[in-house]
């Protein structure tokens, strides 16, 4: 007989710092257990413009110590073995998201992923630059696919506003979130509290 796997859900967004975190405790449960994984886009800060704004800017009067908020992020994504450099800015993912639809094939998706989460968070760069993410794209899959082209595809745009409208409907208001059937997590999850809420004993 067989067995479907069951199907975690999780709400994401490339410039989210606990996602990139949080990614590296689900791939961890993915080689552990067998599970599909559907991602849903998140507009974390939508209002972002092209050219990137400064974390001071994002965060004025949120945070007493900014740089002392910044620096234990970046710990803890060291202690995990990611990369992660000196964060200054944040830049409008929009572009990103859009990409990441075109994807179809997970393993694709999964390596896009991946790619844009060290090109923002390891090198700093403005993944909602073309050339950025055609850079990403070129290594994924030796220039199969043309990034402005399916920036510009509107059935890709319009998938991506689904999953806005998605997540406002599911009441999602931060990520990572991590959804199976009826029951959430919000926030970096570790592999075993991932595993138990796919698998609950």
């Amino acid at each position: 007989m067989l067995i479907t796997p069951p199907a975690l859900t999780v709400y994401t967004d490339f410039v989210c710092p606990w996602c990139y975190i949080g990614d590296m405790y689900l791939r961890d449960a993915s080689t552990k257990r067998d599970f599909d994984i559907h991602y849903v886009m998140f507009p974390l800060h939508p209002e972002t413009p092209s050219s990137g704004l400064t974390l001071n800017k994002l965060f004025k009067g949120r945070f007493d110590n900014l740089q002392k908020v910044q620096d234990a992020i970046r710990k803890q994504a060291i202690a995990l073995g990611l990369r992660y450099g000196t964060r200054t800015h944040t830049y409008n993912s929009l572009n990103a998201q859009i990409i990441g639809k075109a994807l179809s094939d997970p393993k694709d998706f999964e390596l896009f992923k991946l790619a844009v989460f060290e090109k923002y968070f390891g090198d700093g760069c403005n993944i909602g630059d073309s050339l950025v993410l055609q850079q990403i794209l070129d290594n994924i899959n030796n220039r199969k696919w043309n990034a402005i082209d399916l920036i510009n595809d509107a059935d890709l745009q319009q998938q991506v506003e689904q999953d806005w409208i998605l997540c406002r409907t599911n009441g999602i208001t931060g990520v990572p979130t991590f959804q199976q059937g009826d029951r959430y997590c919000f926030g970096v999850q570790q592999t075993a509290n991932i595993l138990n809420l796919l698998f609950p004993e």
